[in-house]
């Protein structure tokens, strides 16, 4: 059937147009499908691909291999500790011949095997006097206060190679120069340097 054609005057006139109707519209039909917001089981079956698998396992393998028997072994730890603590009671031997203007005296794995050892002179009356003799009567005594001798051996499993002897003078200068080291699991090494007498 032929219908006239509508004006504009008369659209925007007319009532509107439920878009809902008991038959009377019959335009395009407009299927909705409902949005799934839980996992598909597409997504629940993903994990790691074979390549990180293996490159996990690689990465551990290096850790336990380098990392592990460091970890284990305590002697790694009683090197650094044993040669820090050398190194400090070299210094404080330094320190205390400038404070206290007498000669002191430092064994390192010679008359103690091992170990080291802080002496005064036998004759505190001259101590900071030439041909001073240390024969053990006059210890340095700790500065922990516990009024021990300040003297220490190495822990088992580490070393001292060499030997070092010499005294530190009033004001600070080392009789003799030269180096230890502290062996463990790695080599570590106390240097006295001549003239000023530092200990690195």
């Amino acid at each position: 059937m032929f219908q006239p054609p509508v004006s504009l005057a008369a659209v925007r006139t007319a009532a509107p147009v439920p878009l809902i109707s008991s038959g009377a519209f019959r335009g395009p039909h407009v299927h909705l499908r409902p949005v799934c917001l839980l996992p598909t089981p597409s997504r629940l079956q993903q994990g790691f691909t074979l390549t990180e698998l293996v490159i996990v396992i690689v990465l551990v393998g290096i850790l336990a291999a380098v990392a592990g028997p460091r970890m284990f072994d305590r002697r790694a730890f009683d090197t650094r500790a044993f040669h820090d603590q050398l190194t400090s009671a070299v210094r404080y031997a330094q320190r205390l011949a400038t404070a206290s203007q007498c000669v002191v005296q430092v064994d390192v794995n010679s008359g103690v095997a091992n170990g080291y050892s802080l002496m005064f002179p036998d004759n505190l009356a001259n101590c900071n006097g030439p041909g001073a003799t240390f024969t053990g009567v006059n210890p340095v005594a700790s500065p922990d206060l516990s009024g021990a001798a300040f003297a220490a051996t190495a822990p088992a499993g580490v070393a001292i190679a060499g030997t070092l002897l010499f005294t530190y003078d009033p004001i600070g200068r080392p009789s003799a120069s030269g180096a230890v080291n502290v062996v463990g699991t790695d080599t570590r090494t106390l240097t006295v340097e001549p003239e000023t007498g530092f200990v690195h």
